[in-house]
């Protein structure tokens, strides 16, 4: 069955590959059909997209994913609603976390959709202190080199996504644990 929008999608795609920081002419805004949902995939409209560092990395080839080439569509993870879905468990209207791309538009596969509670936090959180950034930030402080009584942590590049929120679970966790100490750097 068609899908009923009666609107272009508009995606955000790499025009060149940028020669340092990165100008607005390195990209271009492109009008394309809504992509029609196969099995096992969801046709979403984005809501909030996370425009995250590691963009940045990417655009350079400094990155583990490659570089993206000219005509690519740009990485970003969204929260988006569920506009109509060929997946088991979600339907039209559910809010998800997506990898869909800088589109307005996506439709994604079932292999890396995460349902989004409205009810739990505001939206925008699941691409912050719910998502990415917060599960990195507790994950490397909690899980996999926990905070030790009367240690000091140190966080570079601690005004980023990741590095604010170690800041801050440090900051709790060495008080919480009496003589730790948390302290932070920015810029280069």
């Amino acid at each position: 069955m068609p899908t009923l929008i009666n609107e272009p999608n508009l995606r955000v795609c790499l025009r060149r590959i940028p020669k340092g920081i990165p100008v607005p002419e390195d990209l271009e805004i492109v009008e394309a059909p809504v992509p029609e949902p196969g099995a096992n995939e969801i046709l979403a409209r984005t809501i909030y997209l996370a425009v995250d560092p590691y963009i940045r990395s990417r655009l350079s080839g400094r990155h583990f994913d490659g570089q993206p080439q000219p005509g690519d569509l740009m990485l970003g993870r969204t929260v988006s609603e569920v506009i109509e879905s060929n997946v088991a468990g979600i339907k039209p209207g559910d809010i998800v976390n997506i990898e869909s791309g800088m589109q307005k538009y996506a439709a994604v596969d079932d292999s890396d959709i995460l349902k989004v509670d409205p009810r739990v936090a505001p939206l925008s959180t699941a691409l912050g202190i719910l998502g990415m950034p917060g599960l990195t930030s507790w994950a490397g402080l909690c899980v996999l080199d926990p905070i030790k009584p009367g240690e000091t942590i140190l966080v570079t590049a601690a005004s980023g996504a990741v590095g604010s929120m170690v800041g801050q679970i440090a900051h709790n966790r060495s008080e919480a644990r009496r003589g730790g100490t948390a302290c932070g750097s920015a810029g280069s």
